[in-house]
């Protein structure tokens, strides 16, 4: 199945998403997620967009997630979180990244760092 997600800064994209399985239904890579990008951006160097979102391939590279999640786990979580807490899109462009973003995102995350 072919999912659409927009966003008004970039193009349509269409991604297939990871298979919905066990993977997917693991609560501590949701809480991990979360407080990455909601609280523990300044202290893991992860720089924060403007509108909200990280690079995943950062995110994967932090003590948190690294050697301990895959990226499809991660990518999991993001597609099937029953109360959709992330957001994730593909820049459209020649380096394509994955991006990330917690949806209600606190205030402390946005007075953080500008664009990347």
């Amino acid at each position: 199945m072919l999912m659409n997600y927009y966003d008004p800064h970039y193009k349509i994209i269409q991604t297939n998403p990871p298979r919905k399985n066990k993977i997917n239904n693991n609560p501590q890579i949701s809480k991990s997620l979360a407080h990455m990008l909601r609280h523990a951006a300044g202290t893991n160097n992860l720089e924060i967009r403007k509108d909200g979102y990280a690079k995943l391939s950062s995110i994967m590279k932090t003590k948190d997630f690294k050697g301990k999640h895959t990226i499809e786990q991660v990518m999991a979580v993001c597609y099937y979180d029953s109360k959709s807490r992330f957001s994730m899109i593909r820049e459209a462009g020649v380096n394509t990244e994955y991006l990330v973003r917690a949806n209600q995102v606190s205030n402390a995350n946005m007075s953080g760092s500008g664009n990347f």
